[in-house]
């Protein structure tokens, strides 16, 4: 049966210091619970929901748990003793109640405050797109480049790549995220315009024909982008 929504309890949705996607973990799990059914640990399940790669689906569960808000446990299934995932209600519930208390106090009750705020709003990073879907696969970029333990961006950095990324997919947000999905199953260190597989066979030259460039360009290809082409 597919899928048409998830539902998030509000003592979850609350905790906005999470990555959604592991909000919408937290659901799962409430949800087995709520059915009266132990919510057994199979990471090709949590991708597939989650849409992402099975090592970040790991990840996500392991911050769950050091943050204390999942458990790991112990359930049969038929003869067979299997690990299941648990949610640790009562941090669930004083987290998400110091997170509205947080978010109270931060909102703005004076015209200085304001001030405040828009001053250092003018400090922050420029988005090319805010909605979820973009922000979501923007964070699994962030994710997969620190798993790879590459440095990350700093303020500056962030900037160009956003603008960069803005330029290549030509101001559309769909191709946006799909210069992302791209790099990520790459295992890529940058974002590149998309390349179908077709404009990829017609573009490699053979023989006599190959230049320095070409050359460059297939290494870049085999190695990812540390290699990139002498000349575009």
């Amino acid at each position: 049966m597919t899928r048409t929504h998830v539902s998030i309890p509000i003592e979850i949705w609350n905790l906005s210091e999470l990555h959604p996607n592991e909000r919408v973990l937290l659901a799962e799990v409430s949800s087995f619970e709520a059915n009266g059914k132990p919510c057994f640990i199979d990471n090709g399940h949590l991708a597939e929901l989650l849409m992402v790669p099975e090592r970040t689906a790991r990840h996500y569960v392991s911050n769950l748990v050091n943050l204390g808000y999942l458990e790991r446990g112990v359930a049969k299934i038929g003869r067979y003793n299997g690990r299941i995932l648990t949610l640790a209600r009562q941090n669930l519930a004083t987290a998400a109640a110091k997170s509205c208390h947080d978010r109270g106090k931060n909102l703005p009750h004076t015209k200085s405050s304001t001030k405040s705020t828009t001053k250092s709003s003018t400090k922050e990073v420029v988005w090319p797109f805010n909605s979820d879907q973009f922000m979501n696969a923007w964070k699994e970029w962030e994710a997969d480049r620190r798993e790879r333990r590459i440095k990350p961006y700093t303020t500056r950095g962030l900037q160009t790549a956003l603008h960069r990324l803005q330029q290549i997919s030509q101001d559309n947000e769909h191709t946006a995220t799909q210069i992302i999905a791209q790099s990520i199953a790459n295992g890529w260190q940058g974002l590149f315009p998309l390349r179908s597989e077709r404009q990829q066979q017609h573009d490699r030259p053979r023989g006599k024909d190959i230049t320095p460039d070409d050359l460059a360009r297939l290494v870049a290809k085999r190695y990812g982008p540390r290699f990139p082409p002498a000349h575009q």
